[in-house]
C-alpha cells in the first residue's frame, strides 16, 4: 500500500499547481477587467485590491513554495496576456 499513496501524492501536488495556476489566471483577467472600467467604480476597485492582496497574503501563509509559484505565475501570466491583448487591440484601432 505505500508506493500507492506515494504515487497519489505526487499527482496530487501536481493537480494543486495546476489547479492555482488557472486560478491564477483568472484572478489576473478579473483584476484586469474591473481594474479597466469607467472611473465612476472606484470604490470597486478599491475593495478588490484590498481583498486580492489580502488574498494573497493568506496564500502566502498557507500554501507551500511550489504552490504559491504557481498561483503567483497564473496570476502574472493573466495580467501579462490579457494587458497586451488590450493593448494590441486599442494600437489596431488607432
Amino acid at each position: 500500500m505505500g508506493p500507492f499513496y506515494d504515487v497519489i501524492s505526487v499527482i496530487a501536488i501536481f493537480v494543486r499547481s495546476l489547479g492555482l495556476l488557472v486560478f491564477g489566471v483568472a484572478g489576473g483577467w478579473l483584476i484586469l477587467k474591473i481594474m479597466d472600467q469607467a472611473e465612476n467604480t472606484w470604490q470597486l476597485q478599491g475593495i478588490l485590491l484590498v481583498v486580492f492582496f489580502g488574498f494573497l497574503s493568506f496564500m502566502a501563509h498557507t500554501l507551500t513554495g511550489g504552490a504559491l509559484g504557481a498561483l503567483m505565475l497564473g496570476i502574472a501570466g493573466g495580467l501579462i496576456f490579457w494587458g497586451m491583448v488590450k493593448r494590441n487591440q486599442e494600437s489596431e484601432e488607432e
